[in-house]
């Protein structure tokens, strides 16, 4: 075909526009490039296009007419919503970090890109989380903002979301650590407290936990005292958890005591050793077990501790279970130690310890020491005033007896002086 033009017709939505071109002469099976005017497509339009040619037949001359339509639409796109997660508050000098979320669905192949304000992006930047050091020296009330950017969305869609976190003031965290004796002896009272550097407010609660042993005293006040019976080269730790403190500041802290002597242990507790007793064997049978104890270890002293009404009578107690143990099994009267408490008690016992060597032998001092702990025993002091004692670091009643008046005044404003004094004399007693 000879002297061929064109007309494209195009409607798209609302729009036409139509465009003609001179195309000349075209043989079998070649192609004409064609462009024509942009419009803005959106999502949902439909288009049509119709072309008319027109020419003259090569051959016969005459007029030829020939016209082709088609039509599309254009599909809707859905647009991922775009947003940042961060925190809501944050500190000169903190790092913090930002995320960048989109919902489903969003195409596989997308890049990101974050811009920062008032802070500098420590990593993660063409991903979608990033951690940024903040400002240092910032006033109270900035803000620290991330733009999030998304790119390879389709150009309808929104791109950027962003996330601000507000200055607020400073706060110094008080360092938390747990002061303890390196090393002890199984059975020893072994302290732990909390010691502070740094300001830290008056309303603090306090909880312990430890990995072996009890704690005889101080649970929820800033120092405990922890007993058991611990094997050589084991290890004691109380880690505390501090509760009042700000929620940006670390509250926890342990510290660990190794056991590097076996301790004193305590075998038994036995009522009277009468024979006229109906119930003798059964106590004889108690002393029979403990030699037993004293024979299959060799390297072991025996202790018997009495504690009776008179110290005659401890005496007596003492001695004739001692006897027992030498002239019935033959156990060497040097490896036996009987001591007496000058402390008289309503109950007549006396208590059997195994000592190995390098440990430190029960006396009846050390016996109070273990088991009175309790200062809730003495009269006018409750839970509450224990735990204030405690944390004034008194958790027994030899520190309440070496106390002078004048420290419990001043613990104790409110207490009329005799009943402190009455503290002291107690403690003493149950001591001594």
């Amino acid at each position: 075909a000879t002297d061929l033009t064109a007309a494209v017709l195009l409607r798209i939505g609302d729009e036409e526009k139509e465009q003609t071109e001179n195309i000349g002469a075209l043989s079998f099976g070649q192609s004409h490039p064609w462009s024509t005017d942009e419009f803005r497509l959106r999502p949902g339009m439909r288009a049509s296009t119709t072309i008319t040619v027109k020419g003259k037949d090569k051959f016969t001359g005459k007029d030829v007419t020939q016209s082709k339509s088609d039509s599309f639409e254009v599909p809707e796109v859905v647009c991922p919503e775009i947003k940042v997660d961060g925190p809501a508050t944050a500190r000169s000098g903190d790092t913090i970090r930002f995320a960048g979320l989109l919902t489903e669905p969003s195409p596989p192949s997308l890049s990101f890109m974050w811009t920062v304000k008032n802070g500098t992006i420590q990593s993660g930047q063409g991903t979608q989380i990033i951690e940024v050091k903040v400002a240092a020296n910032l006033p109270v009330g900035a803000s620290v903002t991330a733009i999030f950017e998304v790119k390879g969305l389709d150009p309808s869609c929104n791109n950027q979301a962003g996330g601000t976190a507000l200055i607020v003031a400073s706060v110094l965290c008080p360092e938390i650590k747990v002061v303890c004796p390196d090393t002890a002896e199984s059975g020893d009272q072994i302290p732990f407290k909390v010691v502070f550097t740094g300001d830290v407010p008056n309303d603090l609660t306090f909880n312990w936990a430890v990995t072996n042993g009890t704690i005889v005293s101080g649970q929820g006040t800033a120092g405990i005292v922890v007993v058991g019976e611990f094997p050589l080269g084991a290890t004691v730790t109380a880690a505390v958890e501090v509760k009042g403190l700000d929620p940006s500041c670390n509250n926890k802290a342990d510290g660990t005591t190794r056991i590097v002597r076996e301790g004193s242990r305590r075998f038994r507790e036995i009522g009277e050793l009468d024979p006229d007793n109906p119930d003798f064997p059964n106590e004889r049978n108690v002393l029979d077990e403990f030699a037993r104890e004293l024979l299959n270890d060799r390297r072991l002293r025996g202790v018997i501790i009495a504690r009776t009404r008179t110290p005659i009578e401890g005496k007596a107690r003492a001695d004739r279970a001692r006897d027992y143990l030498v002239s019935k099994h033959g156990i060497d009267a040097a490896r036996m130690d009987a001591e007496v408490s000058r402390r008289a008690t309503r109950d007549s016992t006396i208590e059997l310890w195994l000592v190995p060597p390098g440990a430190t032998p029960p006396s009846p001092n050390t016996i109070n020491d273990l088991r009175g702990n309790n200062l809730t025993e003495i009269d006018f002091i409750g839970p509450s005033r224990a735990a204030k004692l405690n944390e004034a670091g008194l958790h027994s009643f030899a520190d309440l007896a070496a106390t002078r008046i004048e420290r419990l005044k001043e613990l104790f404003s409110g207490v009329k002086e005799e009943i402190l004094t009455g503290w002291i004399e107690e403690a003493k007693r149950r001591v001594t």
